[in-house]
């Protein structure tokens, strides 16, 4: 082989090489910053009367726990809502922990927030999954937990006519009337 075709080959092997770098690109960084932020969780005291927190239905009260959970620092109130919720529907067990706090929405499955909107002073939480009640005291208990997941982790203030489970109200959903 002579001295004009190595070149010519190390000239080739040099301008791929070159190619083949430069098309493997370093991760994109991203301008967002994560830290812990505290979600609030509503669980029931049962038939405490309000003693530990807002009286609810069937002589109980909500109780808020404290999720720390890593986020973006600029994460929306939607995405806050989002993550709160999906926790809460996470908590696969009838009571919180040690802590004695019922979950009302142990007995549902799949529960997951399909989408948020918020429009001025409203915001809408659309819900899948089967929801499903242990009875009538856990009606109000699940709507409540819900309602106040949502209003503890966002500026708005909720009702059950805000929340749909599969596109029926809360309202609609647990009214016993007929």
């Amino acid at each position: 082989m002579n001295l004009k075709k190595l070149s010519a080959i190390s000239a080739l092997l040099t301008l791929v090489l070159t190619a083949c770098v430069n098309e493997v690109k370093a991760p994109a960084e991203s301008d967002d910053e994560f830290s812990d932020i505290s979600l609030q969780l509503a669980f029931v005291a049962m038939e405490d009367n309000g003693a530990s927190g807002e009286a609810i239905g069937c002589g109980d009260s909500i109780v808020f726990v404290d999720k720390t959970v890593s986020a973006s620092s600029t994460i929306t109130d939607s995405a806050k809502v989002e993550m709160a919720l999906n926790e809460l529907f996470a908590v696969g067990t009838p009571f919180y922990g040690q802590s004695g706090l019922y979950n009302g929405l142990t007995h549902s499955s799949g529960l997951v927030v399909d989408a948020i909107t918020i429009e001025d002073v409203t915001i809408r939480v659309n819900i899948g999954g089967e929801m499903i009640s242990a009875g009538t005291c856990d009606d109000p208990r699940i709507k409540e937990q819900i309602i106040s997941t949502i209003e503890a982790n966002s500026e708005f203030t909720v009702s059950d006519e805000d929340v749909f489970i599969n596109g029926e109200s809360l309202r609609d959903h647990f009214d016993m009337r007929g």
